[in-house]
């Protein structure tokens, strides 16, 4: 029996696959679960069209990071702390200060996007990496002040 794959299923392949089972494997196992469909002529229609949607909204994700990354590469963000006597920092810049200084010029990111290996000690001007989709990075400059 021919089934299209709905979920990616280890053993067999990724979703979107038409694969040939055993009857019994798909009418007992992948169909009631939610893994698989028959594979019929209006099925694979469906799964046509619902992959060119998914490309469309890929396209649209894409352009929206690639125009985020252009923005972010023009920004110098400025974060103000507090020193010690040393010139030490008292605490540390973190993504979540970051995501909330850039909040405050209209960029709303997610910490998780924010790529700092530790949290910035030092004063100055610091390229960071914001990771905005699976292929798009912007190079973020976090400009570390005296308050």
């Amino acid at each position: 029996m021919e089934v299209i794959l709905l979920q990616d299923v280890e053993s067999l392949g990724k979703a979107g696959k038409t694969v040939t089972v055993k009857d019994g494997y798909a009418r007992n196992f992948l169909i009631p679960r939610g893994l698989g469909v028959p594979a019929t002529a209006k099925q694979q229609s469906q799964l046509n069209s619902l992959r060119a949607l998914q490309l469309r909204q890929a396209e649209t994700l894409k352009a929206k990071a690639t125009e985020l990354q252009r923005r972010l590469e023009e920004i110098l963000l400025t974060v103000a702390v507090s020193v010690g006597d040393q010139g030490k920092l008292h605490g540390a810049v973190t993504a979540m200060d970051i995501c909330e200084g850039l909040r405050g010029q209209g960029v709303a990111l997610e910490k998780h996007q924010v790529i700092l290996k530790e949290p910035i000690t030092q004063l100055g001007v610091i390229p960071v990496p914001v990771k905005l989709h699976p292929e798009i990075t912007a190079t973020l400059r976090v400009s570390v002040v005296q308050k």
